[in-house]
């Protein structure tokens, strides 16, 4: 994905100072397939993969190259233990990658192929059979192909995440449609969620603008909160899953300063934080 974490967001996921984009609404132009994906494409971001509290992966893409990267990190428990030690590995894929999510020890990469697929993978990395003392890397199993299709609508995954309370489906934003789109991984079934236009689901019509953050949180009390900004405006729009059912039920426009109003700073207010 191509989402990027404010400096000024902890990782608890404080404070979402996100933002109505600097309009392009040239949303919905697909590029020739089988070709490397333009460069506003290429700037994949960042998710984590979790071992446990002291074993965390940094992941990272490079469109262009067709590779991921992944930052083992060993933390230390307590100060009288040593720094943290890190080691670090690079997978190159088959496919130029578009957006990244990661969840516990699964790690789901999207992107497009020479033909002009898109392409989502999980990768599974296996977990050490007795708690490591030092960062190691773990072992990747061999990727399984969820999705490959050209399909209108469906074409080049630009954000990405596992859904809330649903860890058996994705969601995904494409680039020709600029919808959002459930992926059940265990049958390939797709599920519209939301659209610019299509009125069968929920309307968003600012999903037509660039939104360059995505910030996925479970609300202790409201559900789940995908939320889509911009680093220079003042303004989010946030899709709701109130129930956690995987249908999103509305959407909030919300300033800075309504954002602030509502408690949605307050860290206090999440039962997690998902690192996309």
């Amino acid at each position: 994905m191509r989402s990027r974490v404010l400096p000024w967001v902890g990782l608890a996921g404080a404070v979402c100072v996100l933002a109505t984009a600097l309009l392009n609404q040239g949303g919905g132009v697909s590029e020739p397939h089988g070709v490397m994906p333009s460069p506003e494409h290429w700037v994949v971001g960042e998710t984590r993969l979790i071992l446990d509290d002291w074993n965390i992966g940094t992941v990272s893409a490079k469109t262009d190259t067709k590779t991921v990267f992944v930052s083992w990190e060993h933390l230390p428990q307590s100060p009288s233990i040593a720094g943290k030690t890190q080691v670090n590995r690079k997978y190159t894929t088959s496919f130029w990658p578009t957006a990244i999510a990661g969840s516990g020890l699964e790690l789901f990469v999207a992107g497009r192929d020479f033909s002009g697929d898109t392409i989502i993978e999980r990768w599974t990395f296996e977990a050490p059979t007795s708690p490591p003392t030092q960062a190691v890397a773990l072992r990747r199993h061999e990727p399984v192909r969820l999705y490959a299709d050209d399909v209108a609508g469906r074409r080049d995954v630009i954000e990405l995440a596992v859904m809330v309370g649903l860890p058996s489906d994705l969601l995904a934003q494409f680039d020709d449609s600029r919808e959002l789109w459930k992926l059940n991984t265990p049958s390939g079934a797709w599920t519209k969620l939301a659209s610019p236009t299509d009125g069968s689901v929920l309307v968003v019509p600012e999903l037509l603008s660039d939104w360059p953050l995505f910030h996925v949180r479970r609300h202790a009390s409201e559900g789940g909160f995908y939320t889509l900004g911009h680093p220079w405006n003042d303004v989010s729009i946030t899709m709701v899953d109130g129930d956690l059912d995987g249908v999103l039920d509305e959407c909030r426009v919300l300033s800075t300063e309504q954002w602030h109003a509502a408690g949605y700073d307050d860290a206090a207010s999440y039962l997690s934080v998902f690192p996309y």
